[in-house]
């Protein structure tokens, strides 16, 4: 409930803090959902604050290391840190998985 209460303060509120509150609060409850810190790796890449971003989906890639999602959304927050070099090594592992990825 949590999670999901985050995930709309931040998408149809527009209120990144009030997301990461949300967040932050469904993964103190339980650090084993992937789910819960992508979505904090989207919330703080949002608010320009890559670094968080980056720690937040490097979690989530702990617990779900296949997931060709979290990993290209780890590519865009590299490239928005401005290393291009991770930004296009994970998205190469990203398409390794789900060729689709990147393709819009």
């Amino acid at each position: 409930a949590l999670r999901e209460a985050g995930k709309h303060a931040g998408e149809k509120e527009g209120n990144l803090n009030k997301a990461i509150q949300y967040l932050t609060r469904a993964w103190q409850l339980d650090p084993t959902v992937a789910e819960t810190a992508r979505l904090l790796g989207v919330a703080y890449g949002v608010a320009g604050q890559n670094d968080k971003a980056i720690e937040w989906f490097e979690k989530a890639l702990e617990l779900a290391p296949q997931s060709a999602a979290i990993m290209r959304d780890l590519a865009t927050a590299w490239h928005h840190a401005g290393d291009e070099a991770k930004a296009a090594e994970w998205l190469a592992r990203a398409r390794a998985i789900d060729p689709s990825i990147g393709q819009q």
